[in-house]
């Protein structure tokens, strides 16, 4: 089997950079201290990513990519109902958020005073998320009877992401109170969607 060793020593330094940018902070997070902590050498940090704004927005697209990759993977069944698909997400998204803890905490962290470009970036990370859970919420609305389910899918879908970041902020991402501070949001959801819904 052959390895990529181009493919893997980035990877390697995105993990390493990923970590300590999470735990440390962009700022205290130099260039030297990455090569320390991934193994290699600072000439191959700078050949990949050319500075550390570079291995920041790497990092940061690569943990986007990774995240709504496993969202996806929570509305993926077919055999689901729209309104069981949407409550297996609200249930299983806590998971995920605890595995990408590190890129989520960096966004966190950019989400005030960040400059223009990665404001841009983050604010279209925002965007996705927020039309990945509308994406959701809607088949479920229209399937309770809701009259107008679009305009109620987008509500909810940016109260939701609006609670999330809350409960990553009151959290800081420890997993057991990170998965209480979650769990009232499907109550929310399910009952703004039952209110909205036709009463016969």
């Amino acid at each position: 089997m052959t390895i990529n060793t181009e493919t893997s020593s980035r990877e390697v330094i995105l993990e390493a950079a990923e970590r300590l940018m999470a735990e440390r902070g962009y700022a205290a997070t130099s260039i030297s201290k990455i090569c320390a902590e991934s193994g290699l050498p600072v000439g191959s940090v700078y050949h990949h990513f050319g500075n550390k704004a570079g291995i920041l927005e790497a990092v940061l697209e690569r943990g986007t990519r990774r995240f709504y990759a496993q969202l996806e993977t929570l509305t993926a069944d077919p055999a689901l109902s729209a309104m069981e698909r949407m409550r297996s997400y609200y249930k299983n998204a806590p998971e995920i958020v605890i595995d990408n803890r590190h890129y989520l905490s960096i966004q966190r962290d950019f989400l005030a005073g960040a400059d223009t470009a990665l404001a841009a970036l983050l604010d279209a990370n925002n965007r996705l998320v927020t039309s990945t859970l509308a994406r959701v919420i809607v088949p479920a609305a229209a399937e309770a009877g809701v009259p107008d389910p679009e305009a109620l899918g987008a509500r909810l879908a940016r109260l939701s992401v609006t609670y999330a970041i809350g409960a990553m902020l009151l959290s800081r991402f420890e997993p057991d109170l990170l998965r209480a501070e979650m769990a009232p949001l499907l109550d929310v959801v399910l009952t703004a969607i039952t209110a909205a819904a036709p009463q016969g």
